[in-house]
């Protein structure tokens, strides 16, 4: 509910039970306070009878009543049902300063009286205007000493400080001026007589002794409170400087939200002529406008989440759900900034197009451009920043890491707990589904469902919030989920043109994912040469002994990088594989030219190059072993942690017998996880690797594509090349195998290690 808080010395109407209507001055802010509390409630009583109830109209003659606590919004009005069958969450009060009253501090010239327009729920937001702000920190900290003030201190949410004088003002003739501001303004009061008082307005000079003490006491107090300080940028006649600038018009508080306010001085700042209105919608750019209503009060409010809500929360987290982003590689240093340039992109950002496909061959770098946006749109000041929701589809983790499923649980998890005002229905669907039991065991959610919760989420917080999707890696999701998304995301876009306030991005390889309604495009090989060129001379000179070293080796030094550059073809990935194998053999001392041959014969596509590695990095006696880790990091329904990587291998038909009793009884046996990690990253010739979460660790490829060129014919390599040992046979027997056989007898190998460890007599102990 809103309140305009209106003042006037010594005047107070008296109240029928059941509420009061008070009045303030600027030096009693506490006994006024104790008017709209009781002792032992949670939130400040609700004026029945004796408050003038005002409606929506722009014309201020029927606002007879100036001076006291009024009530806007007696009750919620939801057309669209988000929240309906809630009360209210929130209270803003609205406190003016010396020269205004409860309605015209807060009129448009053209009569728009803008506080009946917000639409937020229960508990306190103070929205204070000049002294306003001093009277309400006042106030607030005799309420710390006063416990019958508790309820009021312990419901306050945030306060908004409209152009308030912390510090008081550096210009000289600022009592003067606002005194004239104040007593012009009053003098057309009929109901106040007199001027404003000169005490009150001495007090605002800078360095007053008063404003020290009070920013002093009230200090402690703003650890639970969220403050937001708008600042003015224009001065206000007669004053040739402004009343309150950007150093006085912040409380330098913990994590104090600071918005620059254009174009309005020290009376326009707290005057909105409608939701269009500069000050009232902060730019984000030239198109797109992001409500100050919506934007800085739902992200200073701390709504709390209810049981029900943690409950609703829970059935849709999981574990993993941002493990992808979080480990996807840093952009090299001073690489990925060309992308913020891009035409397409600038497009996109300032509203042109909704919908930017981010594209490229495996291995171009796709990941880490996305992650790389996602981050410099976090460092975007906070005023100015959209909702930005996120999902990284990752091909080598678990089933809700790689499926529709997972990423629009992972959605709404984030867009539930950013946005209070579209739980509604989520939190309804969770209800109905409730009563089936326990998420996770007794019921899932379904795909259609979540679908449809999140398209009409978006479409409704698209009316008053701007936000941007990230979904990484779609073609991940595999080819089917993958089109059956594009036509999902292109249907969501063309719903939300007109909105003009939600942008998604989308990164996936040119094939399977083909987009048949055209959006913006960046091609990613054609952009990251230079990004190339970057990493593979710091690179070399980093890690090779004298590169760069003699002046007359320089220009052939850098035919050398350019020669890499130039077969890399775009592709990130390639220069990374290929860099380590050129630092290697320069540090071993072999020629220039010997390595320009060594490049010729490697491959230019990835997924020829990992087969180079493993026939060129890894011994011929190890094969054997790293077939085995490999089908087991490729197959296994899920990536496995070091230790349980450990005990599959030590249970493979090669080394364990019937009469053992323990599986580190097994030939080869890996004693310790920091082994197996040395271990899995040298038979794999580096192309695992071993990420760390919370704790726990993960077993997987560096990259997708290391993925799909195992399954593709990378197995049937390894099982020719290890003599098919391993696999049953010859390696003139598997010659004639497809791919998908060796796949098949892969995976009947691991089941055979899964059932050999269930038969192990210290498993079966533990039944």
């Amino acid at each position: 509910m809103k309140w305009p808080f209106g003042s006037k010395k010594g005047k107070e109407r008296s109240s029928q039970p059941g509420g009061y209507s008070p009045t303030t001055t600027a030096d009693q802010p506490a006994e006024k306070l104790r008017d709209v509390s009781q002792a032992g409630t949670a939130r400040p009583t609700v004026v029945q009878q004796p408050v003038q109830i005002i409606q929506s109209s722009p014309s201020a003659p029927g606002r007879i009543d100036k001076y006291g606590l009024f009530l806007l919004n007696p009750q919620t009005s939801h057309s669209d049902g988000m929240e309906a069958e809630e009360t209210f969450l929130l209270d803003i009060v609205a406190l003016h300063g010396i020269t205004g009253d409860a309605y015209n501090t807060w009129t448009h010239e053209n009569g728009k009286f803008w506080l009946q327009d917000f639409d937020q729920k229960r508990r306190i937001i103070f929205i204070c205007h000049s002294m306003g702000g001093i009277v309400v920190k006042k106030a607030l900290i005799i309420a710390l000493i006063d416990k019958i003030y508790d309820n009021i201190r312990a419901s306050v949410t945030a306060i908004l400080f409209l152009g308030t004088p912390h510090r008081g003002s550096e210009e000289t003739g600022f009592p003067l001026v606002l005194t004239s501001i104040a007593n012009m303004a009053l003098a057309g009061t009929s109901r106040f007589i007199g001027s404003a008082r000169s005490d009150l307005i001495k007090s605002l000079e800078k360095d007053s002794k008063m404003l020290k003490d009070i920013s002093t006491d009230f200090r402690d107090q703003t650890r639970d409170i969220k403050v937001a300080s708008f600042i003015e940028q224009n001065c206000t006649p007669p004053a040739k400087n402004r009343i309150v600038d950007d150093i006085s018009g912040i409380m330098g508080v913990a994590g104090e939200r600071i918005i620059p306010m254009p174009n309005c001085d020290h009376k326009s700042i707290c005057r909105f002529g409608g939701e269009t209105s500069g000050g009232y919608k902060s730019r984000y750019s030239k198109d797109k406008t992001d409500a100050v209503s919506d934007r800085i009060l739902f992200s200073l409010v701390i709504t709390e989440p209810t049981s029900e809500d943690l409950s609703c929360l829970h059935s849709l987290v999981y574990p993993e759900m941002t493990y992808r982003r979080q480990e996807v590689d840093r952009a090299y240093p001073n690489t990925c900034g060309w992308i913020l340039q891009h035409e397409s992109y600038t497009k996109w950002m300032s509203g042109e197009c909704g919908l930017l496909w981010v594209k490229g061959s495996p291995g171009t770098g796709k990941s880490t451009l996305m992650a790389y946006v996602y981050r410099a749109l976090q460092a975007v000041p906070a005023h100015e920043r959209h909702m930005d929701l996120d999902f990284f589809f990752h091909g080598r983790g678990t089933m809700l890491q790689k499926t529709p499923i997972g990423m629009f649980r992972s959605l709404l998890h984030q867009l539930f707990t950013r946005a209070h005002s579209v739980r509604g229905p989520i939190r309804k669907a969770f209800q109905e589904k409730r009563g089936f039991r326990e998420p996770g065991k007794d019921w899932e959610w379904q795909l259609k469902e979540l679908q449809d919760l999140f398209f009409n989420a978006m479409i409704y917080i698209a009316k008053t919030r701007a936000v941007t999707v990230f979904v990484d890696a779609l073609d991940e999701a595999g080819f089917k989920a993958a089109e059956e998304l594009v036509t999902y995301f292109h249907i969501l876009n063309d719903r939300l043109i007109a909105s003009n306030s939600v942008r998604i991005c989308i990164s996936c390889r040119h094939y399977p994912v083909v987009a048949r309604i055209p959006g913006l495009e960046i091609y990613v090989e054609k952009e990251s040469h230079g990004d190339i060129s970057t990493f593979v001379h710091d690179q070399l000179n980093s890690k090779v002994l004298v590169w760069e070293e003699d002046p007359t080796s320089i220009d052939a030094c850098r035919v050398l990088e350019a020669a890499i550059v130039k077969k890399a073809s775009g592709v990130f990935q390639w220069a990374r594989l290929v860099v380590p194998m050129v630092s290697k053999r320069l540090n071993d001392g072999e020629s220039l030219e010997a390595i320009h041959q060594m490049l010729a014969r490697v491959p230019e596509e990835v997924g020829t190059v990992y087969e180079h590695i493993l026939k060129n990095v890894i011994e011929a006696s190890y094969l054997a072993r790293t077939l085995h880790l490999m089908q087991w990091i490729c197959l296994a329904e899920r990536p496995l942690s070091l230790i349980e990587l450990r005990f599959a291998m030590a249970s493979d038909d090669t080394h364990i017998h019937p009469p053992q009793l323990r599986c580190k009884d097994a030939t080869d046996f890996v004693e310790t996880d920091a082994r197996m990690e040395k271990l899995a990253i040298s038979l794999s010739g580096g192309l695992a690797e071993v990420k760390h979460h919370g704790g726990g660790t993960t077993v997987q490829f560096i990259h997708q594509s290391v993925n799909d060129f195992l399954l593709s014919g990378g197995l049937n390599f390894l099982a020719s090349a290890s003599a098919g040992a391993l696999l049953g046979g010859g390696s003139e027997h598997l010659m004639g195998l497809s791919s998908g056989e060796i796949v098949g007898r892969s995976q009947h190998r691991l089941s055979r290690s899964c059932i050999n460890y269930l038969k192990l007599e210290e498993v079966l102990r533990q039944w």
